[in-house]
């Protein structure tokens, strides 16, 4: 047999039913609850032992739970939330529903508020029968989805149309709601009412009617009631019960809280835990590596390029001062060029001024050195004739020596050879040996 997409148990004071949707059909199983069975667990397995197996979420609907609105205080609760507000509601419906607050617990639906009060419709049970009831579904081997009052189905069962407003008042054993929807308000009121006020209700010239099951009413027939002990009305309610749980439409559903881990699930899950984290780091580690060796290879290759930029300016700041030294070469051999050019006529001019008597026979240059001989009938003109040329040459920066003379005659009318040496230190080439001064050693 196939598992049901859904399963629905359903607790009053006279049955126990189990409602399973089975594809598009609803399956429902019912008998006669226990006279004096009031726990709610067995109730609960009494209604699961109706059926096969459940389906994977089970829901329950029990009329045993105490359900009423209740109103806070707008004063100190406005800005209560969750957990906060769970415990401010237990504490406040403690002295209605006789449950300690440390011991039980509730679902709650939040209503339009007013000026001074937060109204809320409540459902609460104890702790302990949440949790029984929890274990007996678990051993079925389903997950209880949550537990709720039959009253107060969110929806219309008198044929309106989605979105459109609609009234209705439930009648169930001790209990009175009174249901409004427009639009995406939801109102409701449960109160407390004796069997006098229940046929009174029965009674009253007023909107839509739902008696439950358990109820032996009779109501007027001009407010169309739908009686829930008739089966297909029944059927009807509770799959539209199932849809509105489904969807998490506006109910105080007790939901069971999060149970903690066990132990092994805990080492299993710090192991896996673990484990994750190793990996991930691992991938970091290659990722970052990879990166890294990614960035090296491009210093690397940046520090190469910017080597070779600094060899080339190297190299460029050298063939700047290797220019720039050849410019001034150039310049002062330029210079250089002009001034021998300008050196020899120079020298010309001033010999052809010798004084009077005075024979120049030779001129000769020996690169920085030129020699010039010549015969006087004075020894005194050679002197003469190198002081002027030191006047005149002085700004050449010719050096002139004094001159040798040497008689090569001695008659009557003596006739003297001289040598006289100027030196130009501009001329690069070294000065050739001069044959006075090796004709001057051998004399000596």
């Amino acid at each position: 047999m196939s598992r049901p997409s859904k399963t629905l148990l359903f607790i009053s004071s006279a049955d126990l039913v189990r409602a399973d949707l089975v594809g598009e059909r609803l399956q429902v199983e019912r008998q006669a609850r226990p006279e004096g069975l009031y726990d709610l667990g067995l109730l609960v397995e009494g209604a699961l032992h109706l059926g096969g197996r459940p389906a994977r979420k089970v829901w329950v609907l029990s009329s045993d739970l105490w359900t009423q609105t209740v109103d806070l205080p707008a004063v100190g609760t406005r800005n209560l939330e969750g957990e906060e507000l769970a415990t401010a509601l237990k504490f406040e419906t403690e002295g209605l529903s006789g449950l300690s607050p440390l011991e039980s617990e509730l679902g709650y639906v939040a209503l339009a508020p007013r000026a001074d009060a937060r109204p809320f419709w409540v459902t609460q049970l104890s702790r302990a029968e949440l949790s029984e009831v929890e274990g007996i579904v678990s051993d079925a081997g389903a997950t209880l989805a949550g537990i709720a009052h039959p009253a107060g189905l969110p929806g219309s069962l008198n044929g309106s149309a989605p979105g459109e407003p609609w009234r209705r008042t439930e009648l169930w054993p001790g209990m009175r709601f009174d249901l409004a929807s427009e639009g995406e308000a939801f109102e409701v009121v449960a109160e407390p009412a004796d069997d006098e006020g229940l046929y009174l209700a029965a009674d009253e010239d007023s909107h839509h009617l739902l008696v439950a099951p358990d109820l032996d009413l009779e109501a007027r027939e001009d407010r169309h009631p739908t009686y829930l002990r008739e089966g297909s009305a029944f059927n009807r309610w509770l799959t539209c019960w199932g849809e509105a749980l489904e969807q998490r439409g506006p109910v105080p559903c007790v939901a069971p809280p999060p149970q903690p881990l066990s132990l092994g699930i805990q080492a299993a899950l710090t192991l896996f835990l673990l484990a994750l984290v190793g990996a991930l780091c691992f991938l970091h580690y290659r990722s970052v590596t990879a990166q890294a060796e990614v960035l090296q290879t491009e210093l690397d290759r940046v520090a190469s390029s910017v080597k070779k930029a600094q060899g080339v300016e190297r190299s460029l700041t050298r063939l700047k001062r290797e220019v720039t030294d050849l410019e001034r070469s150039l310049k002062a051999g330029d210079t250089i060029l002009r001034a021998q050019r300008e050196r020899a006529p120079h020298l010309l001019a001033a010999l052809a001024e010798a004084p009077e008597g005075l024979v120049i026979q030779t001129i000769e240059d020996r690169g920085q050195e030129i020699v010039v001989r010549g015969l006087v009938p004075d020894p005194r003109l050679p002197n003469q004739l190198a002081a002027d040329l030191a006047q005149r040459l002085a700004d050449l920066e010719w050096r002139v020596d004094p001159p040798r003379s040497t008689v090569v005659s001695g008659s009557r009318s003596p006739v003297w050879s001289f040598e006289l040496r100027i030196h130009d230190p501009h001329k690069g080439a070294p000065s050739a040996p001069a044959p006075s001064k090796r004709r001057r050693r051998g004399r000596r």
